[in-house]
């Protein structure tokens, strides 16, 4: 039977990264697999139970340097968390484990560690290829007046080398897959499996009669919140809102969403995004370069109609026309036509959002494990 490790720089079930990471843990250990989760800490509301966890983490190496010059450089205080991280986590990897599951960017060391024992690594990717990330991170900044560095060099240098040498690289959408294989990423090496949603813990609610408009995630220009904004205020829809929900990546994101708040109808919210979609009519991620977007699914399981951009990896689960619209990326006019329609049709809305439902209820969490199981069975075969 394959013993596995599952290793990530963050808290197990916290935010989007860490519930994609979640995922596979709670498919392992239900498999009875599961030897060791290496990670800052666990999440207890995300339901896995007890895990055997090895708490390796990063938190007092990065508040001390926000309390430095370099708090301005979040780019290089991300290279120096994931790098010690990966450091550390590559020194106490299970003697038994014949299988490592990892993030990339805190990955390298632990691949080299995981070979030099003989074991195989998968490397999860669930962002797009670094090299079109950081092109569209420079184009988004030159766009919107920032120099803010999506990556360091040194560290665009070594998430190439742990796409190098990880035995398999996982991706959660053909849109990422694309990227990959495009940049000379081997076809062979990338194992296609999207994530899952918890359809028992979102679900639909009643709301309030209020046309409400809600984006969930990291706001950062890659989730294209500006394109967002630009379109709610030439909708004009009386008493209509905009709520932007979610942690503000660094401080020229901070003064950018603090200009929009000057508007009334825009608000900012941060915590269980679960009453947001509930009093919401309509979810909106419009992404430059989103490897997926665990909150589509969330959204759709809430029973909402859903707008996303052709660079967002969920596209995959959203039929346009069907459970939403999918629209071409930066444009603010498909984005503000497709919100008008759902604000004139609330019966369109209502059958977008009863089909965005079922079709939630179809990509439960529960299957992401056996289909990466499978993938990676499949994948074994092939290279013997």
């Amino acid at each position: 039977m394959t013993h596995a490790a599952v290793v990530f720089n963050g808290i197990l079930g916290g935010g989007g990264l860490g519930w994609g990471m979640a995922q596979v843990a709670g498919a392992f250990a239900r498999a009875g697999m599961l030897r060791r989760v290496l990670c800052g800490g666990i999440d207890g509301g995300i339901g896995l139970g007890p895990l055997p966890l090895t708490r390796v983490s990063t938190t007092a190496l990065v508040g001390t340097l926000f309390r430095t010059p370099l708090r301005s450089r979040d780019d290089l205080i991300r290279t120096l968390s994931d790098a010690s991280f990966d450091l550390l986590a590559s020194r106490r990897l299970p003697a038994d484990a014949d299988l490592v599951y990892v993030c990339s960017w805190a990955a390298l060391r632990t691949i080299r560690a995981a070979r030099a024992r003989g074991a195989r690594s998968v490397l999860w990717c669930p962002t797009p290829h670094i090299e079109e990330s950081i092109r569209i991170a420079r184009e988004e900044g030159a766009r919107f007046g920032t120099k803010t560095r999506y990556a360091t060099d040194w560290m665009r240098r070594r998430v190439l080398q742990e796409y190098a040498e990880a035995d398999w690289i996982r991706v959660d959408s053909r849109y990422v897959l694309e990227t990959m294989v495009r940049r000379g990423v081997p076809r062979e090496k990338l194992l296609l499996v999207a994530p899952g949603v918890d359809a028992s813990r979102f679900y639909p609610g009643q709301g309030d009669g209020v046309f409400r408009v809600c984006l969930v995630g990291q706001l950062s220009l890659l989730k294209g919140y500006p394109y967002l904004v630009r379109a709610f205020e030439a909708l004009g829809v009386p008493a209509g809102e905009l709520m932007l929900f979610g942690p503000l990546v660094d401080r020229f994101n901070r003064r950018m969403v603090e200009r929009y708040l000057v508007n009334p109808r825009i608000r900012h919210g941060y915590g269980d995004p679960v009453p947001v979609y509930q009093r919401a009519s309509v979810f909106v991620l419009p992404s430059v370069a989103d490897g997926f977007g665990f909150a589509v699914l969330e959204a759709m399981a809430c029973g909402l109609p859903v707008i996303i951009s052709e660079s967002t990896g969920a596209k995959d689960c959203v039929r346009d026309g069907e459970e939403g619209f999918v629209v071409p990326d930066r444009d603010v006019e498909a984005i503000r036509v497709r919100l008008l329609e759902l604000y004139r049709d609330p019966a369109l809305a209502r059958r977008m959002g009863r089909a965005a439902r079922r079709r939630a209820e179809g990509l439960d969490v529960g299957r992401v494990g056996p289909e990466l199981l499978r993938a990676l069975t499949q994948a074994r075969e092939a290279a013997r």
